[in-house]
């Protein structure tokens, strides 16, 4: 996940998409943000100047240029193809990876950083270990897991499945599971 947004971010910190630099937009096309295949990028379309990926990824610069940095990151996270790349039920571990490397950069940014030294700060940790890595990424949100808690415990966080053993009580007295389902689109 962070080389995924090391390569967004490249692109981002670029000035344009000519010459040398287009080789930052073809790597970034072809991470989770936008999904493409390495052979979607070698078509005629990916050399074209008015592509809406370039185009998004001007909104970007823009907001990155005026160092606003909440509205960046989460115009990437939404902005994106991200979440249709990795929102499926079993991705969900790697989209709250995704959000926390970007909570990270928001923080990162706010203390006075530019770009490039995050660029550089998240490379870093790419060699860094478990232990050196957790101010990036929550211990215990690197793999597939059942997180066990206590209602107190999970109030503010938000979860796609929640399973209860008890404490929901139907209207009626019924001797069966309680079923609750929220649908979100």
């Amino acid at each position: 996940e962070n080389a995924h947004w090391i390569s967004m971010l490249q692109a981002i910190n670029v000035s344009d998409f000519t010459g040398n630099n287009r080789k930052y937009l073809k790597k970034v096309l072809t991470t989770k943000f936008f999904g493409y295949s390495l052979k979607d990028i070698t078509s005629d379309y990916f050399d074209r100047d008015d592509i809406k990926e370039i185009e998004i990824l001007n909104d970007f610069k823009k907001a990155a240029q005026e160092q606003r940095w909440q509205d960046l990151i989460d115009d990437i996270l939404f902005k994106t193809k991200l979440k249709s790349n990795v929102g499926s039920l079993n991705d969900i571990q790697p989209y709250a990876i995704f959000k926390q490397i970007g909570d990270y950069c928001i923080d990162y940014l706010s203390k006075g950083h530019n770009l490039l030294e995050l660029i550089t700060e998240l490379k870093q940790n790419i060699s860094k270990d478990d232990d050196e890595a957790s101010a990036i990424i929550e211990k215990s949100t690197d793999f597939n897991s059942v997180r066990i808690m206590t209602i107190h415990a999970s109030k503010g966080l938000e979860f796609p499945i929640v399973m209860s053993v008890a404490g929901f009580k139907g209207k009626k007295k019924s001797k069966g599971i309680y079923s609750y389902r929220k649908v979100v689109d």
